[in-house]
């Protein structure tokens, strides 16, 4: 884990608090601590450290700092050191803080991973604030002895962890990502048949990062057929109890409902092509509600596979119902990211603009 600490501005105690955190936790990560704006682009170039911890508000090197991480994809952690607190936001609001707070102030603190409150008192003020949720409370041992530096230390790690465990998907890389889809497959068929050569070595290279593989399935409620395709494919994966990790997930999230919910409230008489072509209006709603999820999609090409689908049928069907278009770009998407074969579809993917909107919104389900 590596984290930079970035504090512009000459405040010692800003200064003394980071040098101790760099100090005592040395031995668990890679920690360096930069105030100069040259140094600090120089190290995001040179280490791309996982998360950028910024220090203090109302300042426009801050603000750089927050935008050149962001740009890069780095996670920011923010510490405001009690510079958000009501009486401080009310000193010379009008012609400093106000002109601030629209320019970046907000926004840094919105698109922070995690806000660090001090006491009790600052995680009060910033909830009431109201800018950003994520708060965590870690108390400054330089200035209170309710806590000690180690203290301090498993705290804040426990946060940096936290944060690093959030939208995994983001943070995989390709040979993390490409190992998805074949395992996805091969949990939904659980035969190893069913996968292509090229599929089959997809599962098999060492740079996977199977704790990201693991938490992506269990926040996307895809776990069950992840470790089946683990198990399918013989494959040696670390054990993790995935209920004890903590993770944040964005303000808008909702739970995630089956299709097959819906679709036992209809009659026990309907074919399966019927159900076929509701459950594609099901997936068109979620989609224009920007709630679909790779659990809809599994969930969907499992039952494809199971079902005896009259392709004449489905295609009168969706003509009537104006979802032709609609559904080719969703094979697509399904065999992008289930493996789904293009004997099983009963019309042709096509890879399109639409295509494309319903793998972001997919992507994008976990994104704070």
């Amino acid at each position: 884990m590596k984290i930079l600490h970035f504090y512009p501005g000459h405040n010692s105690m800003i200064t003394q608090y980071v040098s101790m955190l760099c100090e005592i936790m040395d031995d668990d990560a890679n920690v360096l601590q930069t105030n100069n704006l040259k140094d600090y682009r120089k190290q995001l170039n040179n280490i791309h450290p996982d998360i950028v911890h910024l220090h203090g508000c109302w300042s426009d090197k801050t603000a750089i700092g927050a935008h050149l991480a962001i740009k890069k994809g780095i996670r920011i952690v923010l510490t405001p050191h009690g510079q958000l607190e009501q009486w401080i936001i009310r000193q010379n609001y009008w012609k400093e803080k106000l002109p601030r707070i629209i320019l970046y102030q907000q926004k840094i603190v919105s698109k922070a991973y995690s806000i660090i409150a001090m006491g009790r008192m600052e995680e009060n003020s910033l909830k009431i604030l109201g800018w950003n949720r994520r708060i965590e409370t870690v108390r400054n041992p330089l200035v209170t002895d309710t806590i000690t530096k180690q203290d301090a230390h498993c705290q804040l790690c426990r946060v940096y962890r936290k944060v690093l465990d959030t939208d995994v998907l983001k943070l995989m890389n390709q040979e993390t990502r490409n190992a998805l889809e074949p395992l996805i497959k091969a949990g939904i068929t659980g035969n190893h048949m069913w996968l292509n050569d090229h599929e089959y070595n997809a599962t098999k290279y060492e740079s996977i990062n199977w704790r990201q593989v693991l938490l992506y399935a269990y926040h996307e409620n895809i776990i069950h057929v992840i470790r089946k395709g683990i198990v399918t494919l013989n494959l040696n994966v670390p054990e993790i109890k995935l209920s004890e990790i903590p993770h944040y997930v964005p303000d808008r999230y909702t739970e995630v409902h089956s299709l097959a919910e819906s679709a036992s409230k209809r009659t026990n008489e309907e074919d399966s092509t019927l159900r076929f072509v509701h459950t594609i209006k099901q997936i068109r709603k979620l989609f224009s509600q920007r709630e679909l999820t790779i659990s809809h999609l599994v969930e969907f090409s499992a039952d494809i596979r199971r079902c005896n689908i009259k392709d004449d049928k489905v295609s009168f069907y969706l003509y009537e119902n104006s979802l032709t278009k609609f559904a080719s770009s969703l094979m697509y998407v399904l065999h992008e990211m289930t493996g789904l074969e293009e004997g099983f579809m009963p019309v042709p993917a096509k890879k399109d603009n639409r295509s494309r909107k319903i793998k972001k919104i997919i992507t994008k389900h976990l994104e704070l």
